[in-house]
């Protein structure tokens, strides 16, 4: 009787926050309008090439349409890649940062899915996982058990206010781990919009605490992730490159720390979707798709 009650009271909650959603970023877009945001200034570096690893479906054990985002989770030295078609893939990592294919297990996603393009790892198993369509990320905790992202294991929401417009949408989200928690007892989420390129960061009421163009040279960004000492790394498909921002003390402006360049197909990337680092920031990988139908990228990288 309890989880009948509990399941209709968070669909109840999930539909609320769609409805919302949807309907401020319907009236942003006939304002026409984004919330006002500083240029950015700073240096870049260039570094080495990524280094690029291609593995076709039956290696992977997917049997998915895309990989649209990733996260580490450094606990249980295990790696969470998300499909556009609300499916999460969890490998396990071997010393060297490969995974371990056919992955150990495949989580649906049936809270608040429709085009999973991103996931981010809190600690130990819990996950904020995004849908594209709606703008909105539901919280998780998943045990070894779980096939499933129901309203058995989604503790909560996260809204960003914009919806999907003309398949543009925010890409990716990340979680804030250097500030203070938010009532719901989360950090606020770091989140990017994909064109024109911008960085947010989203309070527990979807309520904006910072708002930054991306006007770095870049044409789009396709994933955020969130160091520990506040600055960001965010991922551009279109331009191939790798960015570490720091936001200045009023939030309104990045410095670029460093300018990482993807190769180009046939040798490299063919569309970088999803970004992920250890802690330390020593390690990255990144995760794509194509090179061709059937066909997933997932890169390693020693920093």
């Amino acid at each position: 009787m309890f989880d009948a009650v509990f399941d209709a009271v968070f669909d109840a909650l999930v539909s609320m926050v769609v409805a919302i959603v949807v309907a401020a970023t319907t009236a942003a877009a006939t304002a026409g309008s984004l919330p006002a945001a500083s240029s950015i200034s700073g240096s870049s570096n260039s570094i080495l090439p990524m280094t690029l690893v291609w593995a076709d479906d039956t290696e992977l054990g997917s049997n998915t349409r895309e990989f649209s985002g990733v996260a580490v989770n450094e606990d249980l030295q295990r790696l969470l890649v998300v499909s556009d078609d609300d499916r999460i893939f969890e490998y396990d990592l071997n010393s060297d940062g490969t995974v371990s294919a056919p992955p150990r297990r495949s989580i649906s996603i049936a809270v608040g899915a429709a085009d999973t393009e991103a996931i981010a790892w809190l600690g130990g198993r819990t996950y904020a996982v995004l849908s594209e369509d709606f703008g909105v990320a539901v919280v998780a905790d998943l045990a070894d058990s779980d096939t499933t992202i129901s309203t058995q294991n989604a503790v909560t929401t996260r809204t960003t206010g914009f919806a999907e417009v003309d398949g543009r949408g925010i890409e990716g989200v990340a979680w804030d781990v250097s500030s203070p928690l938010e009532a719901d007892g989360y950090p606020p989420l770091w989140a990017v919009l994909e064109a024109p390129p911008a960085l947010y960061l989203f309070g527990d009421e979807g309520n904006e605490l910072a708002a930054v163009e991306l006007d770095v040279g870049i044409t789009d960004v396709s994933d955020v992730w969130g160091a520990p000492d506040g600055t960001v790394f965010v991922l551009s498909d279109e331009s191939r490159r790798v960015l570490h921002l720091r936001l200045d003390e009023s939030n309104t402006s990045v410095t670029v720390l460093s300018d990482q360049t993807l190769a180009d197909p046939p040798d490299g990337w063919n569309q970088p979707e999803g970004i992920t680092l250890t802690r330390d920031l020593s390690r990255m990988w990144i995760v794509s798709e194509g090179p061709a139908p059937g066909f997933y990228s997932i890169g390693v990288y020693d920093r």
